[in-house]
Parts: C-alpha cells; structure tokens; sequence
C-alpha cells in the first residue's frame, strides 16, 4: 500500500509529515512521491492562510478502512472525516472577502495590513473559494467570552498553564477524563457528574436531554472529545482573558469578531444557540447586528412544534439565528433537542440554501469559460 504526502502550510506543516511518515512505515505502508500511483493521499494545512492562527485543517482521502487504522475512529466514521470546526468556517470565509477589502479596512495599520497580504490567499483564489460558499451553519460558535460567567474558564486557564509547566504538547482534556472513567468506583462518580448539573457547572450538555441514553458521556468521551492542542488553547484563552474576542497570533493582530461586517453579504449565514450553553451563551447574539446582511432574524424556540413552523428563505442576504430553550453546548448536536429541533432545521437549511447544487456545476462552469 503505497501513501503520498501534500503540505500545504509552513515549515511546521512538513515537519509533522515526517513524524506521520515514520508512522505510516512502521505499519508497513511505502511512501511515494508521485500522487497518482498513491492509495492514500495525506493533506496537511496549517490554518494560517485561511482560517484562524492555531488552528489547522485539512483532510485525508483514502478507503474508509486503511484510513481509519492511521487516525482512528473518533476522526473517521462512515467514510468522512471529522468536518471543520464551524467558528474556523465562518472567520474562514470572513478572511477570503477581507481580501477583497483589504486596503479599505479601517482600524488596521499599514504594518499590520502589508502582514495581512502577505498571509491572505490571491484575490482570484478568495474571489473563487467564495463562489463555492452558498451557506454558512454555525452551531455554539461563540464570538466573545465572559470569563467570570462560568467556573470553567478560571479552569481552562489553570489546566493550559500546567501543560505548560509539564511540557505538554496539549491539555490533556480526554486523557484525564478516560483515565477516571476507567477506574471502576471512579468511573461511576464520573459519569454521574458528568450526568448531572449541580450548581449548573455542567457545561457540555444538559442531562435532561440525554435520559434515554445512560452511556452517551462515556461513548462521548472515547469516541469524539479530544485533548487541546497548547497552541490552540492558547488562542482560546487568549479570547478568554481579554474579552475582545477572536485574534489572530500574528503580527496583524486582526480581530475576528470586531469584523464581522467584512462577512459577504450575498452568503446566508445561520447560527444556533442553547440558553444554558455557558462556551457560546445567547449574549453572542449582539454581533449578528453588525453582519451585513439585509434580512436579519431571531427565533426563540422551545418545543420541536416550534421548529416545525419556520419556513426557511432562499433569500441570500440574510442572517438567522435560532436560540434553543435548555440547550447545552453538546445538546445542538446529540439527544432530544438536537433531534426533534436541531437536525429538522439543518435540513430546511441545505433543501433551501443547497438545493440541488454540488461542486460539479462549479467544475462545469469553468470548463464552459475556459472554451
């Protein structure tokens, strides 16, 4: 089985397709150079150009089965890889249409603008990467934080300065939690905080919506949840601290959540919120008046009867909101909520917005240009 690396980034990017190359080698697999004659091909981006500093996308291709032995199952299920984050997503295409704006940005040196053009993909590819974009679906994706809201941010902040005193490579998040869930009488204390919500400390899900399924947090836990990279936390922390929301770690120091204005207003944009999500809470909903769309909404929903009365617009220039009565951070996602409300909506969503659209009809509109 032979596999063939792409980076797509800096000198970090290439660095770690080494250490995966060791990796893939060891398992017995033949490196190539050539990527036609590869059975699986490796994408490595670090996020800098595109997306949010600190945090990376990219992508692996291959058959379901071979993939999964190199990332594991909580990063491979049912032939897709896990998708990007929805907060990358969204400042992703934010940072394609600065590209158009950028000379006029205001509130930006020189400096830090000549740093934004030299990180920024050409005009012509930003211009092109926009005309695939035909929605945007952000669920939890907070703007802003308030750390004195939650006991979890206090948390968050001592849990990264340790990793860094102990020379982590992450925050070691899932490691602990599955080292507790293994020890027996611990593992069912656990799982009962984890199930529970004394104080409303908990501020990953609400128990409520997930009574039909006593092991979902375990499953959670050894499936999904991931340990924090430092350099991510540090952003997020970052974030945290000074309440300014989303920067870059680079010299533009360019502020994420302060432009929302510069977001195209010709892609609908649709966020989701849980009143008692305490990482992405419903004050985040002052920002959607900056987004410059025309048509701009709010819906208060309670019960799935009231999702099933919206009728979503095939209008383009709109941002809509929806705010979830006794959603958690996890339950936009998994459990009751995310089922009879959430996941019905989504699916209104891409039927109106999608419709029978796919990346084939990009693909033939540039053949029919370039004859």
């Amino acid at each position: 089985m032979k596999v063939n690396f792409q980076a797509l980034g800096c000198r970090l990017n290439e660095a770690e397709l080494e250490n995966w190359s060791s990796e893939f080698i060891q398992k017995g697999y033949q490196l190539t150079l050539d990527s036609s004659e590869a059975d699986i091909v490796v994408f490595n981006s670090l996020s800098k150009r595109s997306n949010m500093a600190g945090i990376r996308s990219g992508f692996m291709a291959g058959d379901p089965e071979i993939v999964s032995e190199i990332v594991g199952d909580a990063f491979f299920k049912s032939g897709r890889s896990r998708n990007c984050p929805t907060i990358v997503a969204e400042n992703m295409v934010l940072n394609w249409n600065a590209r158009q704006h950028l000379n006029g940005l205001k509130g930006l040196t020189t400096r830090q603008k000549a740093h934004m053009n030299q990180i920024l993909p050409p005009a012509d590819v930003a211009a092109n990467n926009l005309k695939q974009v035909k929605a945007i679906i952000s669920m939890g994706s907070p703007k802003a934080f308030n750390r004195s809201s939650h006991a979890i941010y206090p948390a968050m902040l001592w849990l990264n300065h340790l990793a860094r005193v102990f020379n982590l490579r992450q925050v070691p998040v899932k490691d602990v939690l599955q080292f507790m869930m293994q020890v027996p009488v611990l593992s069912d204390v656990t799982q009962a905080l984890l199930n529970s919500n004394i104080g409303d400390l908990n501020f990953i899900l609400c128990p409520e919506n997930h009574r039909s399924n006593k092991v979902f947090t375990k499953r959670y836990v050894n499936k999904v949840l991931e340990s924090v990279p430092l350099g991510l936390g540090f952003q997020f922390l970052k974030a945290i601290y000074n309440g300014e929301g989303f920067k870059r770690m680079d010299q533009s120091r360019f502020n994420y959540s302060a432009h929302v204005h510069l977001m195209p207003k010709d892609i609908p944009v649709f966020h989701f919120w849980g009143t008692k999500d305490p990482l992405a809470p419903p004050d985040n909903l002052q920002f959607s008046k900056h987004y410059p769309h025309r048509s701009k909404k709010i819906y208060y929903i309670e019960k799935p009867e009231d999702a099933a009365k919206i009728e979503i617009s095939s209008r383009k220039s709109q941002v809509v909101d929806f705010v979830i009565e006794g959603a958690n951070h996890l339950d936009l996602l998994y459990g009751k909520l995310a089922e009879g409300i959430v996941q019905p909506l989504i699916m209104k969503i891409i039927e109106s917005s999608w419709d029978n659209w796919s990346y084939q009809d990009i693909e033939e509109t540039k053949e029919s240009k370039a004859g």
